[in-house]
């Protein structure tokens, strides 16, 4: 009888390792699309801010034409140059915070794949502890 239970006490271990590894890569799968998403957002907002900065740009631009000052003036050059290099700075800044976002979620992505392989082979070994417990004691009972 305690070899029987030992197979059933196997079959339970691997079940369970099985349950652990599905659960991980449902999490996997789950912070990879997180991951692609985090990435779509921060472009999403790296193209707004390029269209503030666009915009702030042309305004600055038609103020400057109705104040007087010309298009080659040196003032209004260096405040075009000041303005395209904030937006383009913080358009890179929402890039970089996506692609950091992103590279966390694929991280915890393969921490849990690789939790799920290991809660997998834990439980090929307490299976195979368990089997080889059960030969055991047949043999101590019947060898």
């Amino acid at each position: 009888m305690s070899a029987l239970g030992s197979f059933v006490s196997a079959a339970g271990t691997l079940a369970a390792g099985q349950a652990r590894q599905k659960a991980a890569q449902f999490e996997a799968a789950r912070d990879e699309v997180r991951a692609g998403e985090a990435k779509a957002i921060a472009q999403r907002d790296a193209e707004k801010l390029a269209r503030e900065r666009r915009l702030a740009l042309s305004r600055l631009q038609a103020m400057q034409a109705a104040s007087g000052f010309s298009g080659g003036d040196p003032t209004a050059l260096r405040l075009r140059a000041a303005g395209d290099r904030e937006g383009r700075y913080r358009e890179g800044l929402a890039r970089y915070g996506g692609d950091t976002r992103a590279a966390d979620l694929r991280n915890s992505a393969a921490a849990s794949r690789m939790s799920g392989e290991a809660a997998m082979q834990d439980a090929r070994f307490g299976a195979t502890r368990s089997i080889i417990s059960g030969v055991s004691s047949l043999f101590r009972r019947y060898g």
